[in-house]
C-alpha cells in the first residue's frame, strides 16, 4: 500500500533522536507515512542503534549518504529522490509533533499552496508565560520581479506571553512542486536561511501560497553549530542568486552526484 506522504528527516549524530522517534512513531503509523532518515556525515553505527531503540512497530528507512559533512539541503534532496509518496513532509530530528499534525499539514498542501508549521515550543519552556505588553512580533520580506511577480515573506514571529517561534524548515509540499523549483540549494552550508530560500523560490517561481498550521516541540539543547554568521553568509549567497534570477536549487545536480554514493538499511522498530 502506497504511503500518504514520506517524511524526511536530515540527521548527522544527534541523539535527540530516539527521543522523537520514540513519541513521533505512532503518529507516523497513524498518518500513513512512509519514514525516510538520512545520515549525512554522521556516524552509522549510531544511527542504526538509535533508531533500532525507538519505540513503535514498523520500518524507517536509513540512508546513509557519503558526505564529508552534515549538509542539510543536500540530505533532503537526496531523501526526497528516494521517496515514494506523491506528498513530503520535512521533519528535524529533535522535534515532537502532535497526532493530527502530519494530515492536517497534508491536507492544506494542495493546488496551489504548502503549508509550514506554524509554532515551535522549546521543552524547556512548555507552559510558561512571561509577562510583557506585548503577544508577538513578526518579521516580513517583500520581493517583487521585474516581470511584476511578487511574494511577501513571512521571515520570522516570536510569541512572548507563551514563548514559541514560527517554523519554516517544518514544511510539508507536494513532490512535484518541489522537483520544479529544484529542491533544495545544497550551496548554502550549515544552518540558516536554507529553509527560507525554499519558500521564497516556491513563492515567487511557482506563485504557491503558505499556509501555517499547528505546533512541535523542540527538543531544547545547546548548539554551537547554528551561528548567525553562517546565517548572514547563506542570506547573501541566496540574494545574490534572487538578483541574477537563479530560482532554482540544487536537486538534479545532488541527486546525479550522489545517487551512488547511498548505501540504505531498512530497520524495523
Amino acid at each position: 500500500m502506497k504511503s500518504k506522504i514520506s517524511v524526511v528527516i536530515a540527521w548527522c549524530d544527534r541523539v535527540a533522536l530516539r527521543t522523537s522517534l520514540s513519541q513521533n512513531w505512532p503518529y507516523f503509523r497513524r498518518a500513513g507515512a512512509e519514514v525516510l532518515l538520512v545520515n549525512c556525515g554522521g556516524n552509522r553505527s549510531l544511527a542504526r542503534r538509535l533508531v533500532s531503540v525507538s519505540a513503535g512497530n514498523g520500518p524507517i528507512r536509513v540512508i546513509h549518504l557519503a558526505a564529508g559533512s552534515f549538509n542539510k539541503s543536500l540530505a533532503l534532496n537526496v531523501g526526497s529522490s528516494l521517496a515514494t509518496s506523491s506528498h513530503l513532509c520535512f521533519l528535524d530530528a529533535d522535534v515532537v509533533i502532535s497526532p493530527t499534525l502530519l494530515d492536517q499539514l497534508r491536507a492544506r498542501a494542495t493546488g496551489d499552496t504548502f503549508s509550514t508549521v506554524r509554532d515551535v515550543v522549546e521543552s524547556q519552556l512548555v507552559g510558561q508565560t512571561s509577562e510583557t505588553a506585548l503577544s508577538e512580533t513578526s518579521q516580513h520580506l517583500a520581493f517583487t520581479l521585474r516581470d511584476g511577480r511578487r511574494a511577501r515573506i513571512l521571515i520570522s514571529r516570536t510569541g512572548y506571553r507563551q514563548p514559541r517561534r514560527t517554523g519554516p524548515g517544518l514544511v510539508c509540499l507536494s513532490r512535484r512542486h518541489f522537483v520544479s523549483v529544484g529542491g533544495m540549494n545544497a550551496e548554502l552550508k550549515g544552518w540558516g536561511w536554507e529553509d527560507l530560500d525554499l519558500i521564497i523560490r516556491l513563492s515567487l517561481k511557482l506563485g504557491l501560497k503558505r499556509r501555517e498550521h499547528g505546533s512541535v516541540i523542540h527538543l531544547t539543547h545547546t548548539d554551537r553549530v547554528r551561528l548567525k554568521e553562517q546565517d548572514r553568509r547563506n542570506r547573501m549567497q541566496a540574494m545574490a542568486r534572487y538578483h541574477a534570477g537563479d530560482l532554482d536549487g540544487t536537486y538534479l545536480r545532488d541527486v546525479e552526484r550522489y545517487s551512488s554514493r547511498v548505501v540504505e538499511d531498512l530497520v524495523r522498530v
